[in-house]
């Protein structure tokens, strides 16, 4: 189902975003990886 497939995609997206926003030296990490992806 392809609904079943976009909150796969949300998730592994959230669980990027998650490390990179705990992290208080995230912040030199997010310059490179700054990706539309």
């Amino acid at each position: 189902e392809y609904a079943e497939g976009y909150k796969a995609i949300m998730d592994v997206l959230h669980s990027k975003m998650k490390p990179l926003e705990d992290q208080p030296q995230g912040d030199q990490r997010k310059e490179s990886y700054e990706d539309p992806d």
